[in-house]
């Protein structure tokens, strides 16, 4: 066992006990140093397991939870190796501890793969313990005891304890190697692959308070935001002091905005800086929509009002043309190989931006108070989002405490964390007041200021008599805001489709060729992500129908794949 991977448990008050188990995160998947805890025998506590005396187990829930599941589907994963029934589980959320729990984030279908092993060695651990504290007490060896809902049974004497019963006996026993313990057979799961009951589906339906927006703190205001429609652009001139004196408006004023347009953290994660606008803050969140509907505000649009559709394509075309700028994966020589085939077909595709607009709009309740911040959000991020704020506010990330509340939908919008840096800023301009921040899907794409990326792949496939050959090639580069449409072929007079549906078009043409050598080439290249690459690929090889044939051979292009300015990566 690595010496900063180990178990400990402690017994709680009432009898029962507290499994957690300590991991270092730089050892979890490779997570990125930077999230890494100090070395040596101070990490923290990873995930934790309770059992009560009356045999109910609790598990605490470390990812935010958006409606894929997270908040089930990793306790689950302690619950099924514990040998416990499900009706007997309690989910508590985890606070936001990456150096306790590990990376704590939702996007990029990462979180079983992440949390899969440690969560599955922490339950089996609790297990061993109890089934070590049932057979101290029955005086019998270990291996001759079972486990099944939250019991341990002595099938000799036909004896049975509860877990509640064991609790504490088995918080003092010698935690056992996490590396060491025996794991359950999957045909042995009885929790993992059922249909588990979702603890928060009855409050969901009752319409109880449960999400972000439904927080609510006495004495709390309001605020809605207006920002330059154009990215990165400035406040000029604003009517504030006539908004001052509306009805059920308590303060109106500019927000000047951070320095750049993005911020990189580490990983896949991208954060966003704070936008200049104009907030204002009232007594109800229709009051302050009413003033913002009077709002007359110039704005100084900076740079990016440069910038147009046809310079996006143009820039595309060029970038198609170009020798691939990094190489992914390389496995043979894709040009060889089509420039060797009896005949070649190429395709290109485009499918647009995607406007991020969730079914809950981007809203923060934030409380700054005597140099320290208190958040309310949903947020695929938590930890970006404390950055962002630290960074906007230029604060002490230790001085901000961040609450992640249960999502209504993310898809990769509230990965950015841009709402959660105006909020904060409102707030303390209001020191000592909480304030709600609450954005409108009826603003239009300014205010969801997030799309998926716009991609134009290209396929080139082609298919000889008598061997076997085969190869695949991506290119891709970024191009700033959406409402970006697909490139036109040389030659055509083209216009880009709307940005908000599918849209495609296509070019093909055969020529003749020598037939290739023998080869299976892939040679993957591009500056984007891999993920992005996938996309791409499985477009074109769903359009070619080559990548399996004998004979045949595949080049890909993903020409762009673009986010909107408030989302470079």
């Amino acid at each position: 066992m690595n010496r900063r991977t180990f178990l400990r448990s402690t017994a709680v008050a009432g009898g029962g006990m507290m499994i957690a188990v300590y991991l270092d995160p730089a050892d979890v998947l490779g997570q990125e140093g930077s999230r890494a805890p100090a070395g040596g025998a101070n990490y923290k506590p990873w995930a934790f397991l309770e059992i009560r005396r009356d045999g109910s187990v609790v598990i605490r829930s470390k990812n935010p939870e958006g409606g894929q599941g997270a908040k089930i589907h990793l306790p689950m994963i302690i619950a099924d190796e514990l040998d416990v029934d499900w009706k007997d589980v309690t989910i508590e959320n985890a606070p936001l501890d990456e150096q306790s729990f590990g990376i704590q984030r939702t996007g990029g279908s990462t979180a079983t793969p992440i949390n899969w092993e440690p969560l599955r060695q922490c339950g089996a651990a609790a297990r061993q313990m109890l089934i070590a504290a049932a057979a101290q007490t029955w005086f019998v060896q270990p291996g001759e005891c079972a486990t099944g809902s939250g019991r341990v049974r002595h099938a000799a004497s036909n004896r049975t304890l509860g877990y509640g019963e064991l609790a504490a006996k088995a918080a003092a026993l010698p935690t056992p190697d996490l590396k060491t313990v025996k794991l359950k057979d999957p045909k042995d799961y009885k929790v993992i692959g059922s249909s588990a009951r979702n603890q928060d589906v009855p409050k969901i339906v009752r319409g109880e308070p449960l999400y972000a927006i439904d927080v609510k703190l006495p004495g709390m205001l309001y605020a809605a935001y207006e920002k330059c429609p154009v990215y990165g652009g400035k406040v000029a001139t604003a009517n504030i002091d006539e908004i001052r004196k509306l009805p059920g408006v308590r303060n109106a004023f500019i927000v000047p905005g951070g320095p750049d347009l993005t911020y990189t953290y580490p990983a896949c994660c991208v954060g966003v800086s704070l936008h200049g606008g104009v907030a204002i803050v009232a007594d109800t969140w229709w009051h302050a929509q009413q003033a913002r509907t009077k709002l007359k505000v110039t704005w100084n649009e900076g740079p990016t009002a440069s910038n147009s559709t046809e310079g996006f394509n143009t820039r595309a075309l060029e970038l198609s043309r170009q020798a691939p700028a990094i190489k992914l994966y390389n496995d043979g020589d894709p040009e060889r190989a089509l420039a060797g085939a009896a005949k070649t077909v190429e395709a290109a595709y485009y499918y647009p931006f995607l406007a991020h607009a969730p079914l809950e709009p981007q809203n923060c309740t934030a409380h700054y108070k005597d140099g320290t911040l208190e958040v309310w959000v949903g947020t695929q991020t938590p930890r970006e989002g404390r950055q962002v704020i630290a960074q906007s506010l230029g604060m002490p990330e230790n001085d901000i405490t961040v609450h992640f509340v249960r999502m209504g939908g993310g898809f990769g919008r509230r990965i950015l964390n841009d709402y959660m840096a105006e909020a904060a800023w409102i707030a303390r301009e209001m020191n000592g007041t909480p304030v709600k921040l609450l954005w409108t899907t009826a603003s239009g794409p300014p205010a969801i200021t997030s799309s998926r990326p716009a991609s134009t792949p290209q396929a080139a496939s082609s298919r000889g008599t008598s061997t076997m050959s085969r190869s695949a090639r991506a290119r891709s580069s970024r191009r700033i805001p959406p409402s970006a449409g697909p490139p036109s072929p040389p030659g055509s007079s083209r216009t880009s489709r709307s940005t908000h549906r599918s849209s495609r078009w296509v070019s093909r043409r055969v020529r003749s060729a020598r037939l290739g050598p023998t080869a299976r080439p892939s040679c993957i290249r591009g500056s984007s992500t891999s993920w992005l690459w996938r996309r791409a690929r499985i477009r074109s090889r769903s359009a070619s129908r080559c990548s399996t044939r004998p004979g045949s051979s595949c080049r890909t292009r993903g020409i762009t794949s673009t986010r909107s300015a408030r989302r470079v990566s």
